[in-house]
């Protein structure tokens, strides 16, 4: 009697866990997707100074040898900026110097870089610089 109640308790058991299991399977994991995390300038921030560089962190390492960033101003000149380089304490940021002068008004980021696996992402973002005051 005790060996059929402790194999039917096994067995329920072993049910349980096995349905966990497919259930957690079955739940989707974090994309494995490079994304943009965050940006300095910041999307739609308003800056009283002008940056010195355009900081980009990502969710993981991007690929950048196919990096870009792009500053635009409103009339869509480009400004002067250095080449994207990795941050050497953290691999997820990508620094680009910014080597012209910005006055004030609205300028755009345009970005583009590729994960490891060459899954290409893209996208933009804006910012404004405010007069200074005298």
């Amino acid at each position: 009697m005790f060996s059929i109640l402790a194999s039917r308790s096994f067995v329920v058991s072993l049910g349980i866990v096995m349905a966990s299991l497919c259930l957690t399977a079955a739940v989707p994991g974090p994309s494995l997707h490079l994304a943009l995390r965050r940006s300095v300038p910041g999307k739609d921030s308003v800056l009283a100074v002008a940056p010195t560089a355009i900081t980009l962190w990502f969710t993981a390492r991007p690929e950048m040898a196919v990096t870009t960033v792009s500053l635009l101003d409103a009339s869509a000149a480009r400004i002067d900026l250095a080449k994207p380089r990795l941050d050497a304490a953290d691999e997820t940021e990508v620094i680009a110097d910014v080597r012209g002068q910005l006055r004030p008004g609205i300028y755009r980021v345009v970005w583009k870089t590729s994960s490891h696996d060459g899954h290409a992402i893209r996208g933009e973002f804006s910012f404004a610089l405010k007069p200074t005051a005298n």
